[in-house]
């Protein structure tokens, strides 16, 4: 390679000076021989050039590629990391959706027993509205029964007064109206009291 740095002349010279070249034409044609020897140099040279910048090119490329696999690479990572992340958010949300579904089924449960509890309420208001009215009847002709009790009184104690002989007999018919009369009112002050119960 140190040779084929030597311009052409020294090279001629040094291949007269070694083989001692006396004819002409071998002279002519070792120059010939040296031109086409320095035209493949520079075609070689030419060609390692090529082939170098061919071969930046070619380490660019795999530069890039090695880039593109190691983004290729941390974006599967990236992947499998969000895949981790989903399938741990979609255990969340099963485990989200069965407490749903037990809420909705309690919430169902006591839905129907708040129903049984207001059928119920209602049968007990409807009764008690029953018993009120006959409370009410009751005590209407409780009121009745009363007033007459004291209209009898009023007329045993005017015939009591009218009638000595017959005292005692008047008087064992007032104690038992008077004790009637206590009856009857105890019942209706405990009816009013049972109407005043909420």
């Amino acid at each position: 390679m140190d040779d084929l740095k030597n311009t052409p002349a020294e090279i001629s010279k040094f291949i007269k000076d070694v083989m001692s070249v006396d004819s002409q034409a071998e002279e002519e044609q070792l120059i010939l021989d040296i031109d086409e020897l320095d035209k493949k140099k520079d075609a070689l040279i030419k060609q390692n050039k090529t082939l170098l910048q061919k071969k930046e090119l070619l380490q660019e490329e795999v530069s890039s590629m090695n880039n593109s696999i190691n983004l290729i690479n941390k974006s599967i990572e990236e992947s499998e990391d969000r895949k981790t992340e989903m399938v741990n958010e979609v255990g969340k949300l099963q485990l989200d959706n069965e407490k749903l579904i037990s809420d909705i089924n309690n919430i169902k449960a006591s839905i129907k027993a708040t129903s049984v509890d207001y059928e119920n309420t209602q049968h007990v208001i409807e009764t008690l509205t029953n018993e009120l009215e006959e409370f009410e009847n009751e005590r209407s002709i409780t009121i009745e029964r009363i007033q007459l009790m004291r209209n009898a009184i009023k007329s045993i104690a005017s015939e009591k007064d009218r009638k000595l002989p017959k005292l005692k007999k008047y008087d064992v018919m007032l104690k038992r109206a008077y004790n009637i009369f206590q009856e009857t009112e105890s019942r209706m002050e405990l009816s009013l009291k049972l109407k005043d119960v909420p």
